[in-house]
């Protein structure tokens, strides 16, 4: 009897481990659309610990910044030459020097320090995400509004939160409470932000992977700007060959000193 028990634990122990193997190898990554100001970032998001941003612009131009593990890296091409830079290390030089302390954390204000909240009962869809209208009036007396589509979607608040973290970890002034407008909502709409699109899709695990000079981003780069050095060349204007009578006026004139 007890060998039965404890064989059926056994049994039972061996599909839960099964059943999270699966559920943890069919679970998607989420890929993000953010448009700020003019310009339209895409966030990848496989968990806390592995997410890339990068804008919908050349990456030879505009690079991308990587988050894996506690560490945020920028990877940019300086004349077709890949650079990557350690920003994790850039906070630290500038937390030695005193830059952070410059910013007072009893100074800084929040949204709800600053604003009263109104929650409307409209809705909407954004980024096919349920989004809720909110209205931020300002305290001081001035009357100022704010509207603001939030949302509780789980993905969102996750995958949302994770992006303003990557730009905390090495900016001290960002303040988390500019999207996490209250706890369990972030900001799909507002202050020049707005998502566009979040939706779940495989990726290879190479997406979170700092590149390197023999990877073919790199190399792309590389050959891009040699391209269009060459171009550049070709496109020059080059002197125009001397006519006739400018080769002779040349000789009439080199005889006349002898």
């Amino acid at each position: 009897m007890i060998k039965d028990v404890t064989k059926k634990g056994a049994v039972m122990k061996y599909f839960v481990m099964i059943i999270m193997a699966f559920v943890y190898s069919v679970q998607a990554d989420f890929i993000a659309q953010y448009k700020m100001g003019d310009d339209i970032y895409k966030f990848y998001y496989k968990d806390d610990n592995h997410t890339k941003l990068r804008s919908n612009g050349d990456i030879c131009e505009n690079g991308e910044l990587y988050k894996i593990g506690k560490k945020i890296y920028s990877v940019s091409f300086a004349n077709g030459e890949l650079v990557v830079m350690n920003l994790s290390k850039l906070k630290s030089f500038m937390d030695l020097m005193g830059a952070q302390n410059e910013i007072d954390t009893q100074d800084i204000q929040t949204i709800t320090d600053e604003y009263d909240i109104t929650k409307t009962r409209q809705s909407k869809m954004i980024g096919n995400i349920k989004a809720y209208k909110w209205i931020l009036t300002a305290k001081d007396g001035s009357a100022d509004e704010i509207t603001l589509y939030v949302t509780n979607n789980h993905d969102a608040v996750k995958v949302t939160k994770a992006m303003i973290e990557m730009f905390s970890a090495f900016s001290p002034d960002t303040d988390s409470s500019i999207i996490e407008i209250e706890k369990g909502y972030v900001v799909v709409v507002g202050d020049g932000m707005e998502l566009l699109d979040l939706k779940a899709s495989d990726v290879p695990s190479s997406t979170y992977k700092l590149p390197t000079k023999h990877s073919r981003i790199a190399k792309q780069c590389k050959k891009k700007v040699s391209q269009a050095f060459e171009k550049k060349e070709h496109n020059s204007v080059q002197p125009a060959p001397p006519t006739t009578q400018e080769i002779q006026k040349s000789v009439d004139m080199f005889k006349a000193l002898f």
